[in-house]
């Protein structure tokens, strides 16, 4: 089934990538073998040259992979923190949410907390925290907390 729903998320309609999506980021068994078979590099292409909608269901995506302890470096290392703070800069509310949510689950790693915070990530996750939705404050203090 997760092969399956990977295939829709590369070459299916734009709905039902999102559902696939959904149902594949949404299970914790299926988050550590998505990073495994290249979800990462998938969702960092989506952060970075998707639709809005899509990017910010990417970052969704990477912050419900970056729960996961044995994915935090290997996300960091796809150049998604560079992404994850341009969608805080320029992305939706959703987009902003999710990104500075992974940005703070990637926060707890010592050696991506320095790259986070040298990306340029604190004026940005300042000023959702300042302007965001409840969610987004809440993520942003969350992100900065652990920078």
């Amino acid at each position: 089934m997760v092969r399956t729903l990977i295939g829709v998320r590369r070459e299916g309609a734009v709905e039902c990538r999102t559902g696939a999506g959904c149902v594949l980021w949404s299970h914790g068994d299926n988050r550590v073998l998505l990073v495994a078979v290249g979800g990462k590099r998938q969702m960092c292409i989506r952060v970075r040259d998707g639709t809005v909608r899509g990017k910010a269901h990417a970052a969704g995506a990477l912050r419900y992979l970056a729960a996961i302890a044995d994915n935090k470096a290997t996300i960091a290392a796809a150049c998604a923190i560079q992404l994850l703070i341009a969608l805080l800069r320029d992305g939706t509310a959703k987009g902003k949410t999710d990104a500075a949510g992974a940005l703070s689950s990637l926060a707890v790693n010592d050696d991506d907390k320095a790259t986070i915070a040298a990306a340029g990530a604190i004026p940005p996750l300042i000023t959702l925290l300042r302007d965001g939705t409840a969610q987004g404050k809440s993520d942003a203090a969350g992100a900065l907390a652990s920078l």
